[in-house]
């Protein structure tokens, strides 16, 4: 036991370093025989006699296997002559420095190996000088740094005249991003920053009632709202996922593009980017006080809207912001007999305005703030952009398109599937940041700031917002609508092109994830299997993400 060890080395050291040596491989042969015979005869003088016979010899064995292996050293490094010449105290002195490097070597060696690679790696790229251009490329595509990135970049230009450039996946704007529908707020920047503007997407359609169901969740709801609901609901749904499984089992992409009809688009969106003026704020705030009034006096009283005046909602809000602006003789008399209630009862429906449903200034004035985060100035949007082109070095020379590609990956059924979207982006799609930067850079007003600071951004430059499907590689278009009508006639080839850099990259790519699939499929072929992997819930690699990646 460790405890009987302990107290041999404490009692008996000398015994105890010649059973060490003998047991564990590292006595001198010369000796062994003999430290032997001393521990059989448990004899305490024969025990140090052999001690001190042996530590010698071991010392000096030490002492010439060191002097032979630093004589190999100075040998190989061809300074052994200058060496052997050296006095006591500067070989001393060598030999603190090579304790020294020793400590070191573990990264001396790594420095070298890394050195060693990039070597490699710059002896094997073809360093082809800038191209002398007499017009200006037909598209500039801005892609965001992540390595799968690079394959689209590569065949996008050698299929036409396509310029593209590599910048962080959040264009540089640090953005906290509310989405249309849904009421907590997503950072759009990488996890280290924390955004101080809000970006709101607002719908374009009046209403929501047809544009927010599609034709399966209708059904749905109808199955619901039906007189046999407790008899029929459960069999019908299940039949409904059923049919989905079996699906999604046996042809995942035909099935997949017969679901998406089935299931609704996202309305039209626009972002809310600008900073919203005091007078703009205090109006939305009195807006949404009317109408937490209109909802609670309807709740409450059970009074119709169409029976309330904006006198009655302005003197209700105003008086539950502590302003008084009803008369206690005059006011509550008036507006408590149009409401059939009593006064005591519209002075206590007031107070609870105020308590429990937060019209009060404190709460207002919470609102104004939440509000203020809202948008970006101009300054900040000239900053954004203009950082954004000077950092790739897009300074001159603009082309009719600049695409800003951010990415996300697609996949079904997949636990790795947030881990394969946009880092910069805190793990999210990039498309949100792409038209945050477009808005911005097709503004007049900041166009003409950056004018100002010597970009010279051609009027006909227009910035595009697109996102790259990192598992399929299709770049979709966004905003197409937003498009000058000078830019339609080119939308044609702009879509021909990018199409044709995905089927390509699809087809570089597919035998990575298919070892049974060569480099000869067609590229429509391919994208197709490509297109599949994302819809297949069985598929547990869909695409690689930064696997194998070694540079950056």
């Amino acid at each position: 036991t460790t405890e009987s060890i302990s107290q041999l080395i404490e009692t008996c050291p000398h015994e105890a370093y010649l059973r060490y040596e003998l047991y564990s491989g590292n006595v001198l042969p010369a000796k062994a025989h003999a430290i032997e015979t001393a521990l059989l005869s448990k004899n305490d003088r024969k025990l140090e006699r052999v001690f001190a016979d042996y530590i010698k010899l071991k010392q000096a064995d030490e002492v010439q296997r060191q002097a032979n292996a630093l004589r190999d050293l100075l040998a190989q490094s061809g300074i052994g002559e200058k060496v052997a010449s050296l006095s006591v105290g500067d070989f001393t002195q060598l030999l603190d420095i090579l304790r020294g490097f020793e400590q070191q070597e573990g990264m001396c060696w790594l420095r070298a190996m890394e050195s060693h690679a990039m070597k490699h790696l710059l002896n094997g790229i073809n360093v082809v000088p800038p191209i002398e251009r007499d017009k200006r490329p037909f598209a500039q595509a801005l892609f965001c740094i992540d390595t799968r990135s690079e394959r689209i970049r590569r065949q996008l230009e050698s299929i036409g005249d396509y310029q593209t450039f590599g910048i962080a996946g959040f264009f540089g704007v640090p953005v906290s991003f509310m989405e249309l529908g849904k009421g907590s707020e997503t950072h759009l920047c990488p996890v280290l920053l924390t955004p101080k503007n809000v970006v709101l997407e607002m719908s374009m359609y009046g209403s929501e009632e047809q544009a927010a169901l599609g034709v399966l969740e209708k059904g749905l709801h109808a199955l619901k709202e039906s007189v046999l609901t407790p008899f029929v609901t459960v069999e019908a749904i299940g039949l409904l996922f059923g049919f989905d499984m079996v699906g999604k089992t046996v042809a995942p992409r035909a099935y997949h593009q017969w679901r998406r009809h089935l299931n609704h688009k996202k309305p039209l969106t626009r972002l809310l980017l600008d900073k919203l003026t005091r007078e703009q704020a205090d109006s939305i705030v009195r807006a949404v006080q009317r109408a937490v009034i209109v909802k609670a006096i309807e709740l409450e009283l059970g009074q119709e809207t169409e029976a309330l005046t904006d006198e009655l909602i302005r003197d209700l809000r105003e008086s539950a912001m502590g302003r008084d602006a009803m008369d206690y003789d005059k006011g509550y008399r008036y507006h408590a007999a149009r409401l059939g209630m009593s006064e005591a009862a519209l002075k206590k429906f007031v107070q609870r305005l105020n308590k429990d449903y937060r019209i009060n200034p404190a709460f207002a004035q919470l609102q104004l703030e939440r509000l203020g985060r809202i948008g970006f100035t101009l300054d900040e949007q000239v900053r954004f952009v203009s950082t954004a082109l000077t950092s790739i070095g897009l300074t001159k020379d603009y082309s009719r398109f600049i695409l800003l590609i951010g990415h996300g990956s697609e996949s079904d059924n997949n636990p790795y599937e947030s881990a394969l979207d946009c880092g910069a982006c805190g793990g999210s799609h990039g498309i949100v940041s792409a038209r945050v930067l477009a808005q911005m850079a097709n503004k007049a007003d900041v166009r003409k700031r950056l004018n100002e600071k010597g970009f010279n951004i051609p009027d006909d430059t227009w910035f595009v917002p697109a996102q790259h499907n990192t598992t399929t590689d299709e770049i979709t278009v966004s905003d197409i609508e937003l498009l000058p009508s000078t830019h339609l006639v080119y939308l044609d080839r702009l879509h021909k092109g990018l199409t044709a850099a995905a089927r390509l990259c699809s087809k570089e790519r597919l035998p990575t994830l298919h070892p049974m699939h060569s480099h000869d499929e067609e590229p429509a072929a391919a994208q197709r299997m490509m297109q599949r992997n994302a819809v297949d819930w069985s598929q547990v690699r869909p695409e690689w993400g930064l696997s194998g990646n070694a540079y950056f």
